[in-house]
């Protein structure tokens, strides 16, 4: 008010100096009193007595040491002896407890393992092979040098028609071939195949009358390779060695060749 006397013109100190009477007028209002109207219908709601009745079509689940309503909680049940548990927890019924039998957790014997015999790895194969799977052992060399040392200076007295010839092999030559022992679910398999020539001569008296060959073809354990011998004689004794004398030399001959590939065939299956 001081400041309007000393600048009554003054419009900003006019329009604060309003604003402050207007506070003061509106907190200086005595406080209205607001009155509720009730309905009929609240108040007959009110004089209505309540019903405290439970609704037994409600289901409820309560665990009766902890009063737990289970009702509205997920994932829990409550199984026929009182516990509560989960749902992924799955309750066998008698029936299904006989399908399924004794699930009681039983002690496994471990059988003791054998220990493997080396001195039987000969009929079932090697000491690691003891389950008797296959195997393939290579015994080409051993049939080489066998072979060679069977028929090599192998000789023998042929007396025929009056004549005492000596036949005597001198060399194994075109040996081609080779041998193996297989082993399939612990039985054991000798396996040989062999082409060869063995080269002979023939001596009279000291002297060599004919030389020859011996081709034998396809030599297995079938022992029923075929053999073929040709007799060569020197021209001074073509007429010694004439074809009935040949003929009869070459089925000795021949007798003593197949003896031979038996020893053969049974020293490998010694093997």
């Amino acid at each position: 008010l001081k400041g309007l006397s000393i600048s009554p013109n003054e419009k900003e100190l006019s329009t604060q100096l309003n604003k402050v009477n207007e506070l003061i007028s509106t907190n200086n209002k005595p406080p209205t009193t607001t009155t509720s109207k009730v309905t009929n219908q609240s108040v007959k709601s009110q004089d209505k007595p309540v019903d405290r009745t439970v609704d037994k079509t409600i289901d409820k689940t309560i665990d009766d040491e902890n009063e737990i309503d289970l009702k509205n909680v997920r994932g829990y049940q409550k199984t026929k002896n009182g516990n509560i548990t989960t749902f992924f927890n799955h309750e066998l019924d008698e029936n299904t407890k006989q399908l399924i039998g004794d699930i009681t957790p039983k002690k496994i014997d471990i059988p003791v393992t054998k220990a493997i015999d080396s001195t039987n790895h000969i009929s079932n194969g090697s000491v690691w092979n003891s389950a008797g799977t296959y195997e393939e052992k290579i015994y080409t060399t051993w049939a080489n040098e066998r072979l060679n040392s069977l028929f090599i200076n192998y000789n023998k007295t042929i007396n025929i028609s009056n004549y005492s010839f000596i036949f005597i092999i001198e060399k194994v030559s075109n040996l081609i071939g080779d041998a193996q022992i297989s082993i399939i679910r612990s039985k054991r398999k000798h396996i040989y195949d062999y082409s060869f020539t063995l080269n002979f001569i023939l001596k009279l008296n000291d002297e060599v009358v004919s030389d020859g060959d011996i081709n034998l073809i396809d030599i297995s354990s079938s022992l029923d390779s075929e053999i073929f011998i040709t007799v060569k004689p020197k021209d001074n004794y073509i007429n010694i060695l004439d074809s009935n004398i040949t003929s009869t030399m070459k089925k000795d001959i021949e007798k003593d060749i197949r003896s031979l590939l038996v020893t053969f065939d049974s020293e490998f299956k010694d093997k």
